[in-house]
């Protein structure tokens, strides 16, 4: 159609798509109820973490009354606690 062959221009897309998907992971924002899940924790524990440990992820506003937490804020808390917790 544009002189490129047909799989050149399907290989793009699938780059193209793969490359999306790969930033709307990246951006993917959890409730408090899905970061709590995440984490193992209660609701009043998470907050109270959220509240004493400077290193816990920082919660995102959505609106006036809805925050939530970034996958991978949560996913890269997770990795430095179960780092800490092998090298003790």
């Amino acid at each position: 159609m544009n002189g490129q062959p047909a799989a050149d221009r399907d290989d793009r897309a699938t780059h193209s798509n793969l490359t999306c998907e790969a930033i709307m992971s990246d951006i993917t924002v959890l409730s408090i109820e899905q970061a709590c899940k995440e984490l193992g924790l209660s609701e009043p524990t998470m907050r109270r973490r959220a509240a004493d440990d400077p290193t816990f992820p920082r919660k995102i506003k959505l609106s006036a009354r809805r925050v939530g937490y970034l996958r991978r804020d949560i996913e890269a808390y997770l990795a430095k606690q179960r780092e800490a917790a092998l090298a003790s």
